[in-house]
């Protein structure tokens, strides 16, 4: 995650006035995780924003904001559904992993978190 930032931060894919990470779904409901996940968007200057861990029992707020973004960027909006064969996945925006890997972005060290 922490190298993701970097690199959208180093390559202007987020705005540098509103960047913000958004946490859902069974993992925001560790709060160890959640915590770890605060701090790197501190660090970043990132909005942190993460429903309440009550909500968060399941995919299905990341499911629905997943689609809210994608209706938003027009990515997969199909208008006519007959004959579509459904399959139990859905992707993430655009697959970037490789760029991610082959920039080599050294990590800095943080701090351990304290309770």
């Amino acid at each position: 995650t922490y190298r993701a930032m970097l690199f959208c931060i180093k390559n202007g894919i987020l705005s540098s006035k509103n960047a913000t990470l958004v946490v859902s779904g069974g993992v925001a409901s560790n709060q160890y995780i959640r915590k770890g996940l605060q701090t790197l968007a501190d660090v970043n200057d990132f909005a942190f924003l993460c429903p309440p861990p009550r909500l968060c029992t399941d995919n299905g707020v990341m499911i629905a904001w997943n689609g809210i973004e994608r209706l938003r960027a027009g990515l997969g909006i199909l208008h006519r559904t007959d004959g579509i064969r459904y399959e139990p996945k859905a992707p993430l925006g655009i697959d970037i992993s490789k760029r991610v890997e082959e920039d080599s972005i050294k990590v800095p060290k943080l701090k351990k978190l304290q309770w």
